[in-house]
């Protein structure tokens, strides 16, 4: 009879340190985001800008991020605002659980039209950060 409290007592023990473990993990995060001029080899941003020089034709953003897993889905969507329209839509899920850097970069034949932008941050679906710039 005691040894079956016992083995129950260590069965609670063992669900709980499960239920900890799943609970006590970093939720996904995004830390900050910078668009850019351009990145380093870690994809961390480089002269970063929100006005943009005529004749440009590429564009960086950063994002840093924290606790992303295989599962999560970090997304940007580039918008030219004085029209409206959606310039590109790109996605990022890790390899593995990590936390760091990751780089979008947009570009365009020519150069981007003179005029105001965003580029929205989306985590799993959910936006998280908006980001204005424009080039004049």
């Amino acid at each position: 009879m005691l040894s079956g409290c016992s083995e129950a007592s260590t069965k609670i023990k063992k669900v709980q340190e499960v239920l900890s473990k799943e609970f006590s993990e970093e939720p996904s995060l995004v830390d900050e985001a910078v668009i850019c001029k351009n990145v380093d080899d870690n994809f961390a941003p480089l002269e970063p800008l929100d006005i943009f020089p005529s004749g440009t034709d590429s564009i960086y953003l950063s994002v840093k991020f924290s606790n992303l897993a295989q599962e999560d889905v970090l997304k940007v969507v580039w918008t030219y605002t004085d029209t409206q329209k959606q310039l590109s839509i790109q996605e990022f899920s890790p390899p593995e659980k990590s936390s760091g850097f990751h780089s979008f970069n947009i570009k365009i034949t020519g150069a981007f039209p003179a005029g105001f932008y965003t580029a929205e941050i989306f985590l799993n679906d959910r936006s998280v950060k908006k980001l204005e710039f424009s080039v004049k």
